[in-house]
């Protein structure tokens, strides 16, 4: 998918044979990310990292989250932090409430 504003969601890229899920920002001035990513596609990426990272998942996006930060992409790293948060709810197998 591609949007005007410059934003990738997801980018698959191959290494050893293993494709990696990539999240590609560009530089935003004026508006906030939460309103440019649709939160169907926050989930979306959740969902392929726990495909492929399975137990994982969130040790990954929390390495992209690393990266990203180093690399001063703050907006990059606050939609990752919103993807470790959707995986956690998703890997999350309690159910909510007393079971009967």
């Amino acid at each position: 998918m591609r949007w005007d504003s410059g934003l990738a969601l997801p980018a698959r890229f191959c290494c050893l044979g293993e494709p990696i899920i990539v999240l590609n920002l560009s530089t935003r001035t004026s508006s906030s990310l939460r309103d440019v990513i649709p939160e169907i596609d926050i989930w979306r990426v959740a969902n392929l990292m726990l495909k492929h990272y399975g137990d994982n998942a969130e040790v990954e996006s929390a390495r992209r989250v690393d990266e990203l930060a180093e690399a001063g992409d703050y907006d990059g790293e606050a939609v990752w932090r919103r993807i470790i948060d959707a995986v956690g709810r998703l890997a999350n197998t309690t159910p909510p409430g007393p079971v009967h």
